[in-house]
């Protein structure tokens, strides 16, 4: 004798539910997998730090590198020396850093690891000038811009990932960085009569006057940046858990709030009172590229 079987609405609606979680969890199951194994093989690339970190990484670099920003400059003088000028300056740097990679984190594509870092760099070349010659009726006029670089700072935030490449591993490494720079903007000009002038004729020796300093200088000032970076490192060399490598990184930063500095001074000069006003404008964009050796466990 057979028998049929007559499922209700709400038993189809059970049974639908049942099946619907039921694949959900396999989903689910299949993702968190697909994350171990990106995880799984990121390790596999980047296996060498101590099981006493527990994937965490300390680091350090030493980097030389470029700054480059544009800069504006304006000043005028009661004596009649004047001028304006724009220059791109290059600085010089060496650039210290030190920061630690996290475990990677599976939650993103190729679980790349999180870096956190900062530094300071330091000019080698502590100052970059813009000047000129003027020549007036009865005397010569210089004009000379300078800033005086002192030191920065930086802080950063990236994503490391690493590709194996033969015996090679890659490593790109995008972000983003923070950076103050301390500076002084000082404006120096000159008056030198001509020899026998009438401008000359106070001076011990008319055919040969001296050449007068009229000179100025801005307290320390700080510009503000933020912008992105990238990296790309090749490793070279492993002793047991340390690993270093050599890279090339490259940084755009973005100057954040006021880009104006201003200078006014008034002294006297050949015996009669002389006033000055000079300011610096700076371009809102400046960049950095460097190359550097880094460190890590």
């Amino acid at each position: 004798m057979s028998s049929i079987v007559v499922r209700s609405r709400a038993g189809w609606r059970a049974t639908l539910l049942a099946g619907a979680g039921w694949v959900a969890l396999v989903a689910g199951e299949a993702g968190a997998a697909e994350a171990d194994q990106a995880v799984a093989a990121a390790e596999k690339v980047d296996s060498s730090g101590p099981a006493w970190l527990h994937g965490w990484s300390p680091l350090a670099d030493v980097e030389l590198a470029v700054h480059a920003q544009e800069l504006k400059a304006t000043g005028e003088t009661t004596f009649g020396a004047r001028d304006s000028g724009t220059n791109t300056v290059s600085t010089l740097l060496v650039r210290l850093e030190a920061g630690v990679l996290t475990p990677n984190l599976g939650v993103l594509p190729g679980a790349p690891r999180l870096v956190i870092r900062g530094g300071g760099s330091f000019s080698l070349r502590e100052s970059s000038t813009i000047s000129s010659t003027q020549r007036l009726a009865g005397a010569e006029l210089g004009t000379d811009f300078a800033t005086s670089w002192k030191d920065m700072w930086h802080a950063g935030l990236d994503l490391q990932f690493r590709f194996p490449i033969g015996d090679q591993v890659i490593v790109i490494q995008p972000g983003v960085e923070y950076l103050q720079s301390r500076f002084r903007f000082e404006p120096h000009f000159t008056f030198r009569a001509q020899p026998g002038s009438p401008e000359a004729q106070g001076f011990p020796n008319p055919q040969n006057p001296p050449t007068l300093n009229f000179n100025g200088r801005s307290g320390s000032d700080v510009n503000r940046f933020v912008g992105p970076s990238l990296a790309i490192e090749s490793e070279v060399l492993r002793v047991g858990p340390l690993r270093v490598g050599v890279y090339l990184q490259g940084r755009m930063y973005w100057l954040l709030g006021d880009r104006d500095t201003t200078v006014s001074f008034a002294r006297p000069l050949n015996g009669q009172p002389q006033s000055a006003t000079a300011r610096m404008e700076a371009n809102f964009l400046a960049g950095q590229v460097g190359f550097g050796l880094r460190g890590r466990f």
